[in-house]
Order: C-alpha cells, then structure tokens, then sequence
C-alpha cells in the first residue's frame, strides 16, 4: 500500500488515474481496435510534396560502413557489428546466443507484446531504427553507385514484408516509429531519383511513412504521459508526416504538441526532465529535425521554442570536456544516435554543439573541426565560429538549479556534481551528490552510465545503485527505494547552497531511511576539496570514487595516486578500511567493462570525511581531439 501511495504522491492522482484508465483500454481492446494489424495495400499512399533541408551526407567515416551493410553486416548502438548472416532476422537479439525468435515478436497486435518478457527489447529494436540509411545515403551520394540505393529499396522491401502495420515488436512504441521516418525521409529525398526507385517503392515507402504517423496519432497520449523522450520524438514524427504528406491535421498537431513538452520539460536552466546526458542529445537531435524541416518548408517555430533548445545546448556546452568532447555519463544511457550522421564517436558531444549553434545562429559554437559534419547537414553553408575555445564563455562556478547540477572549474579541471533541490521530474538513478571530474580529456572520477535496461542480476541492479556513482552508501541500502523497473520513490528534497566568493556549493539531503549525507565542494588552488558529513542511524557506510580504468593508480595509505595526481581521503573517527576495490563502467550499451574504485568504509561514529584532490596545473592524457 505504501509503494502505491508513493506513487500518487510524486507523479499526481490525475497521472495515476490516466494510467489506469489506459490499462483499462488497453485490456478492453480499445486501443487495438484503433490500430489494427492491416496489409500494406489497405495503407493510404500520398504523394510527397514537402522539402528537405539536407543536401547530402557528408561523413565518409560513416559512409566506409556502406559495404559491411551490403554483405549483411550492421552496426548496434553505434558500437557492436553483427556477425555477416546470410539471412536477415528482424525480430533477432544479436546479444543472445540463440539463433530463434519468439513468434509473438512477429505475429502478434503491438498491444500483446510485453515490455520484458523477451530479453532486451531495445536490442531487437536497434536494426529497425534504420541507422544503416544514412551510410547507404553518404555511398550513393559520394559514388552514384545504384547498389547502395537497390540495397537501401531490397532491405526497406524485406522489412515491410515482415511487418506489416501494427503487427509485430517495431510498431510496439510510437518514438521507434518516428526515428525510423526521420531515417526513410533522408532516404526518399536522397534516393528518389535513383535508377532502382520504382514507383512502386516509392508507394511503399509512402505507406509506411503514412502508417507510422497514423500509428503515432492513434496512440501519442502515453508518450506525452511518460513525460521525456518519447512526447518529444513521436510530436516530431507527426509534424514531419504533416509537412511531407501535406497532412494539416498532424502538422498543427505535431507542432503544438513538440512546442508544449518542450516548454514543460526543457527547465528555464537548460536542463533536461530526464536528467540523462545521453537523452538530452536525444531532444536536442528531434528538435533540431523539426525546426530544419519546417524551416525548408517556410514553417518557424516560435522564439520560446528556439530559446529552450539555445539554453538545452548551453547546458551541454557548460558541462561538456572540451578536449575529448565527451559528457559526464549522466543518467540512463541507452544508447539512442537519432541522427547518426557524424563520424565522431558515439560518445562525442561536439556534433551537437556544433548543430545547434548551426541551426540556431547560422554560426558553429566551436571552432571547425571533424565535428562540423551534423552541423553541414542539417545548416549546409552554416559560418565556423572564430573564439578560441569554449571554455572562455564559461565562469568558473556555473549552477543549474532547475536540473540540479552545478559546475566547478579549477584550472584545467572540470567537476561536475549532481545536486537536485528538488525534482519536476521522476529520476532515474540513484545518483544523488554525485560527483564527476574531468581533467585533459580524461573522466578522472565517472559515473558507471547503464549497460541494459532488462538483464540479469546482479547487473539490472548495478548500474543505477548508489554503488554505481561517487557518493555515500549506508549499509548497503539505496538513496530511494525503487517501486518499479523506471521509477524511484520517496524523492527526497535536498538544500542547497551556493558561494560564488568563496568558490564553494554545498548539497545534502535524508533519504528513507533517515540517514543524512551533505557534501560541500570547494576549489583550491591545486584541485578541489570534498568534505561529507554523515549522520544518521546505520552500521556501516561507504564512500566510493569511481576512478578512470586507463590511468595506473595505487593506494598508499589514505592516499590513492597516479602521476601527479592524489586523492587524499582523511576520516576523523571510525574509520574501518580503505581500500582499492572493482566496480564497473558502462559507455556504450551493451558494453561493460571493469574500473578500479577508491573505496573509504567507516562505522556509525564517523561523522565527516575529508577528500583532498591535488591535480597538476597543465595535465594531458595524450588524448587528442579526433
């Protein structure tokens, strides 16, 4: 009873009636009835008359993936490549060893699939996103090759063949549906006059494009419910149908609704609802879509719009490493490229910098560079920003306080905590006074990021915990209870405190279970000062630092080094161990790896803990930017 009123407590009775009520039409059928399983003839077909921003893709990094696609071949979460196969399976988990797929995934009405009964669904999703466009688009455009068009039409061919509408796993959440159109836009423009574009491809894709939007329509009030990435994507998808289609309804439609979740959920700092870096680039790549393709179609968006999506970018200015472009892994991270067209690592940030200050000005906010290749696409002729670096725009303490972060300079060093006063919007780790430091490229002291979101034990557990972030755990039990797979209860309000004098912020909080963490950090003249204070009624407790797995760091007693690098810990009573421990990391989905963590165990009668973080004034890692 009490996780049930929990519930109604943070997310509202109106949220939790809603819900219910579409459960209810859910398990009446209703919403099956209004979008039922159909063959592709049944799908109307309207011409295409709308404009597209883009001239061409210009990434021949990506444009190298072209042939590994023809020989069957393709790449998931911008990181794994499948095994060649001879036969493509729509419905496979490439990460699962078995070869065979549940017939449900295939044959079933969208409203029979389970969210988690067959593995990771995000897994089997992946291929049907349609990333593999844009490296067919970037060949044909570069080579006039008529192979790369015919595999494009022969793999959009098979697909629709396997799933016709609203029958299957890929018309099971409206945001696939809407990335996927993004994708088949950039192909129909880029394909159409191609000798292999048959007009009955042309119909075809036209089909889908038309049945996707309808699906989205018919089902986009539990996007907007959830209130995060999925309002926004599925908005975008409708207006980009409405422009291309000529459909007012879904135009007007697709506007005001990307316009309001937006205005709601994009915070007056910059900051995102979804307190996710990875999901922030995901609002930003949607958003950006629509403004580009209502702009090439002499339809604007309104100046609050425009505003948010400059204050979302500088939030990412703000917290980005300008040397190796990469965020804090804040949050979850699934994963999610909506517009794969850089050849920058998945983890690099600066393609999205660099387009929303394209978009947005006409002018890049960095210097030219390989990051430049979002921008030309989506602003073709866009002017190279002149400044020197991007770090001179910013103070040395910079807070967010809508989102809850805030941002501590100190030379060359960036720290990044997380440090909410209160939540608009459901979290989605626990990673509270979490605290990340970058320094010459390098992520010295890391977030652990998500691996997958349905996996085994112990891992679907990991990488939210506390355990997983740079805080203090009580005797092993987590800063909010979980109450379902995407929801924390018992959000705690924190009190925070800023003095930009003395170069200090300060942060803390009770959780459930009354124990009490507040952490003050403070710039020095050779790094950063951490103090924690504890209180509270637990046995134990652990302090972690999460440390960078490519540096060689040794423990000498309450120090832990490498190079000119320290982390002195000192802990005034109750001190039970220190020690270097292992924790593990997640940068790219699907992907884990092992990273040493500096771990500080005390009892009940420690009360503050001191971190001292000494960092050289000029420090490289040898990274470069690429």
């Amino acid at each position: 009873m009490l996780k049930y009123l929990d519930i109604v407590k943070l997310l509202g009775p109106a949220w939790v009636a809603w819900r219910l009520l579409y459960a209810l039409r859910q398990r009446l059928g209703v919403i099956k009835r209004n979008t039922p399983i159909l063959e592709w003839e049944d799908i109307p077909a309207p011409e295409i008359t709308g404009k597209f921003f883009a001239v061409e893709v210009k990434n021949e990094a990506v444009g190298t993936l072209a042939e590994e696609i023809l020989q069957g071949r393709f790449t998931y979460f911008s990181r794994h490549h499948s095994p060649l196969k001879t036969k493509l399976n729509w419905f496979a988990n490439p990460f699962e060893d078995s070869s065979s797929t549940h017939p449900a995934l295939s044959q079933t009405h969208w409203t029979k699939i389970p969210d988690f009964g067959n593995g990771d669904i995000k897994c089997i999703w992946e291929l049907s996103r349609f990333a593999w466009v844009y490296p067919l688009v970037h060949a044909y455009q570069t080579t006039a090759n008529e192979k790369y068009c015919e595999s494009f039409w022969s793999l959009l061919e098979d697909w629709a063949g396997h799933n016709p509408p609203n029958r299957g796993v890929h018309w099971k959440c409206g945001q696939e549906n809407a990335v996927r159109m993004f994708a088949l836009t950039t192909a129909y423009f880029a394909f159409r006059s191609s000798a292999t574009s048959f007009p009955s491809r042309h119909l075809l894709l036209r089909r889908i494009l038309y049945a996707s939007a309808r699906r989205i329509e018919a089902n986009i009030d539990y996007a907007l419910s959830q209130k995060n990435n999925h309002g926004i994507s599925e908005a975008t998808g409708l207006f980009t149908a409405g422009v291309l289609l000529q459909n007012r309804a879904w135009l007007e439609k697709g506007r005001k609704l990307l316009e309001s979740q937006t205005q709601e959920l994009v915070y007056v700092d910059g900051s995102f609802s979804q307190h996710s870096a990875n999901y922030h680039r995901v609002m930003l790549h949607a958003c950006l879509w629509a403004i580009c393709v209502g702009r090439a179609n002499g339809i604007e968006f309104s100046s609050n719009f425009k505003k948010k999506m400059r204050l979302a970018g500088n939030w990412l200015v703000a917290l980005v490493d300008p040397v190796s472009g990469k965020m804090p892994n804040l949050g979850s991270n699934d994963g999610a490229l909506v517009l794969p067209v850089s050849h920058c690592d998945y983890t690099d940030y600066r393609p999205t910098i660099q387009a929303v200050g394209s978009v947005l000005d006409n002018s890049g906010w960095l210097l030219q560079g390989p990051w430049d290749d979002l921008a030309e696409w989506l602003s073709p002729g866009f002017n190279v920003h002149t400044m020197d670096s991007i770090e001179r725009t910013c103070p040395p303490i910079e807070s967010f306080p809508e989102g809850g972060y805030a941002v501590l300079r100190s030379g060359h060093a960036k720290l990044i905590f997380h440090c909410p006063q209160r939540f608009q919007h459901r979290p989605g780790q626990c990673d509270l006074l979490h605290v990340d430091i970058w320094h010459g490229g390098v992520n010295l002291l890391r977030d652990a990021g998500t691996y997958s979101y349905n996996c085994p034990s112990p891992w679907q557990e990991y990488f939210e915990s506390t355990a997983a972030h740079n805080a203090i755990q009580f005797d092993n039990h987590e800063q909010m209870p979980r109450r379902s797979r995407f929801l924390y209860g018992r959000w705690p309000r924190l009190m925070v405190k800023t003095d930009l004098s003395k170069s200090m912020i300060e942060a803390g909080f009770t959780d459930w279970k009354l124990c009490g963490h507040s952490r003050r950090v403070t710039v020095t003249p050779t790094g950063y000062e951490i103090t924690d204070t504890i209180a509270g009624c637990f046995n134990r407790a652990v302090m972690r630092w999460r440390l960078a797995p490519e540096m060689d760091w040794k423990l000498e007693g309450k120090t832990c080094t490498v190079d000119a690098i320290s982390i002195q810990v000192d802990v005034g009573d109750g001190l039970v161990a220190m020690r270097l421990a292992e924790g593990w990391e997640s940068l790219y989905y699907q992907e884990k790896h092992q990273i040493p963590v500096f771990e500080t165990e005390v009892d009940f009668s420690c009360r503050r803990i001191v971190t001292r973080i000494d960092l050289p004034r000029a420090f490289s890692s040898g990274a470069t930017i690429s």
